[in-house]
């Protein structure tokens, strides 16, 4: 970079190194730079300056400016899909900032493909059937509810992720099968290797905790 500057992969690089070590500001700086450069892997710029602010969105606060870094994620993960429509994880990342904002129809669009490339993901099933859920379609919630279940091996033991039986839990009390729910909750209690831990709006799994069910979390750099 002391040579050539501009030289993008060098930069997306730099910022990766830096992200890894906890250097925020530095990363933003590498990503912004490669974003104001011309030439190829603009791709792999967007993306993971997406899933950057993704993170750091997690922890609060704002891009310099007074950006969100939830809307920055979102704008581009949108442009690195635009150049590679087929990224599985810029459709799973997407739906799910779409679902943290209760946008169901944005959500939808990009679970629905990210399933289309990757049906046997259970993470994307999990969290489809928490939108369908949202979205008042609790036939669609049991079907996805129903494959991530299936997908991440019915009656594992405990350390399993329980996100797929405490969902499915909550679709069957919502649609009055009160039995069945019952046996879900505890099969998902029992994942969770302790006391009793299951409450509406919390994720039993640790991750993040939303009304009527738990959401996976983000997919990977690409």
């Amino acid at each position: 970079l002391e040579s050539e500057p501009d030289f993008v992969p060098g930069l997306v690089n730099l910022a990766n190194c830096h992200t890894e070590v906890d250097d925020t500001a530095s990363a933003l700086a590498c990503f912004k730079r490669a974003l104001s450069c011309e030439g190829g892997q603009q791709f792999e710029v967007h993306g993971n300056y997406a899933m950057l602010c993704m993170e750091q969105q997690a922890a609060g606060g704002t891009l310099p400016g007074g950006v969100s870094y939830r809307r920055e994620a979102t704008a581009h993960f949108a442009a690195a899909l635009s150049l590679q429509p087929s990224w599985f994880d810029g459709h799973y990342n997407l739906a799910n900032l779409a679902l943290d904002d209760d946008d169901e129809v944005t959500a939808t669009r990009h679970y629905r493909a990210a399933l289309a490339l990757e049906p046997g993901d259970v993470d994307a099933h999990t969290n489809y059937a928490v939108c369908c859920q949202q979205a008042g379609d609790l036939s669609a919630a049991l079907h996805h509810c129903n494959s991530a279940l299936q997908l991440s091996g019915a009656g594992a033991g405990p350390g399993a992720n329980p996100r797929p039986e405490f969902n499915l839990a909550n679709c069957l009390l919502l649609s009055g099968n009160r039995p069945d729910a019952i046996v879900h909750a505890l099969a998902a209690d029992r994942l969770c290797n302790g006391p009793s831990s299951i409450k509406k709006g919390q994720s039993s799994g640790g991750g993040e905790g939303r009304s009527g069910g738990g959401v996976n979390p983000p997919a990977q750099r690409p």
